[in-house]
Parts: structure tokens; C-alpha cells; sequence
């Protein structure tokens, strides 16, 4: 039963990310799915620095990067990290700015 909540909790999780995104999101990746280097790229007004972080899809954080208050559009090296869906979240200070799927794939 624990199993079946926590595939639920996922499911809603996707549901909401993917409302946010049709709505417009300010953080645009690509390729997406990503072999190699994710790029992408933040549309926001103001400038506070960004935190980036990817999750896992067990909630994990597995890496972070930071950008300063004039980058907006980032590289990322995501070979280190194993094929599947991750998170990738933007955050200025405490505020969650976008949140987007990936998904990394192996060639």
C-alpha cells in the first residue's frame, strides 16, 4: 500500500508540473531528453540569483547550480548522472520560479 501512495504522490507531482508548464513557464530546456549538456534558459524579471537543483524522481537531489543575478541561460554536464526523469527546479531565494521535467538518456 505504501508503494501505491508514493506512485500516486508522483502522479499528482507530474500532473501539477505539467498545468505549470502549459500555463508558461519562465525556465525553458533543451534538448530535452538531454545526452550530454542540458541547456536551457530563464525568463525572469529582476535580478535576485537563481538556484537551480535536479532531482531524482525518489525526491533526491542529485546536483546544483547557481547563477548569478546577469546569467540566464546555463550549460549543464549531466553525464555523471544515470538515464531516466528528473526535476529540475528554479528557485530565487525561497521562491520556487519553475519546475520542469527531464528526462537524461544514454546512448
Amino acid at each position: 500500500m505504501k508503494r501505491l501512495a508514493s506512485f500516486a504522490v508522483v502522479l499528482l507531482l507530474a500532473a501539477a508540473s505539467w498545468a505549470f508548464m502549459v500555463g508558461g513557464s519562465p525556465l525553458v530546456v533543451y534538448p530535452n531528453p538531454v545526452q550530454g549538456t542540458l541547456r536551457g534558459q530563464l525568463e525572469l524579471s529582476g535580478t535576485a540569483p537563481v538556484s537551480l537543483s535536479l532531482y531524482d524522481m525518489l525526491g533526491r537531489r542529485v546536483d546544483a547550480k547557481n547563477l548569478n543575478s546577469s546569467q540566464r541561460q546555463f550549460a549543464w554536464e549531466v553525464t555523471h548522472l544515470p538515464a531516466g526523469m528528473y526535476w529540475l527546479k528554479a528557485e530565487q531565494g525561497d521562491v520556487v520560479v519553475a519546475q520542469v521535467r527531464v528526462v537524461l538518456a544514454k546512448s
